[in-house]
């Protein structure tokens, strides 16, 4: 398995695994010791992080808990009309407990919880990615803008789909999308204003304009309002591309 960026070299891994057969780590999310059968959080946030669901829509692949949609039916996460990707499959659901996850990875630098939603995503989505056949050929990161992306030290989008893009043995395509315009980032902008902060953000890379595009999964860490997602696939259906399908560690 490739390292992530921006983790220690492995000398200093090394020295770290030593010092936690004496010292036990604290899980990252509630501070409680780990077990020694226990790897990266504690089992109970580990719970709690992964939803479970009860029914998988036919249509757009989501997954869901409580009363199944009708047969033929669209399910509540089917995308709205006008939209041009074809279904979001997310390894789980937006929770207080994902979202510490997630929020602790990206801004607080904990590689090892970037890792974790690797492991969980493709454990989760491996299997239906590879249900929807040839309607997929490549895989994608949603982009960040390069200033951000220099501040962060990493793209929590590429580190997740680098991982799915392995497990299914499809191509990785990090620069088939680039971010242009610097955006606030959508946890700071009212859900309604979302779509307008992200558009025209994105842009098809150079090396892949005028060129026939398959079927691409799009990967991003959150799904929320759709509204990154929504923009970049229509951005890469303008391009030529035959499907987007997305791919995220948690949804809304």
């Amino acid at each position: 398995m490739q390292a992530m960026a921006g983790e220690l070299p492995w000398p200093w891994r090394l020295g770290r695994n030593l010092i936690d057969l004496i010292y036990p780590p604290a899980c990252p999310l509630c501070g409680l010791r780990l077990h020694p059968f226990e790897q990266t959080v504690c089992e109970t946030c580990r719970r709690r992080i992964l939803t479970e669901s009860t029914w998988r829509c036919r249509r757009c692949g989501a997954t869901g808990a409580g009363e199944s949609p009708s047969p033929g039916a669209p399910c509540r996460f089917c995308p709205p009309p006008g939209a041009c990707y074809q279904g979001v499959l997310s390894a789980t659901r937006y929770t207080d407990a994902s979202a510490l996850c997630v929020a602790r990875f990206k801004y607080q630098r904990r590689l090892e919880l970037g890792r974790l939603m690797a492991d969980m995503t493709v454990a989760r989505l491996a299997e239906p990615i590879r249900d929807l056949e040839d309607r997929v050929g490549w895989v994608a990161p949603v982009p960040l803008h390069w200033l951000r992306r220099a501040r962060r030290g990493f793209n929590q989008s590429h580190e997740l789909a680098r991982r799915l893009a392995h497990a299914l043995a499809l191509p990785l395509k990090p620069g088939l999308l680039r971010r242009r315009r610097y955006t606030r980032p959508q946890v700071r902008v009212a859900r309604e204003r979302r779509a307008e902060n992200v558009r025209g953000a994105f842009v098809v890379g150079r090396a892949y304009r005028g060129a026939p595009l398959p079927g691409v999964l799009l990967v991003d860490d959150v799904v929320t309002t759709g509204a990154t997602v929504g923009e970049c696939a229509r951005v890469l259906t303008e391009a030529g591309a035959a499907q987007v399908w997305v791919a995220s560690f948690a949804r809304a």
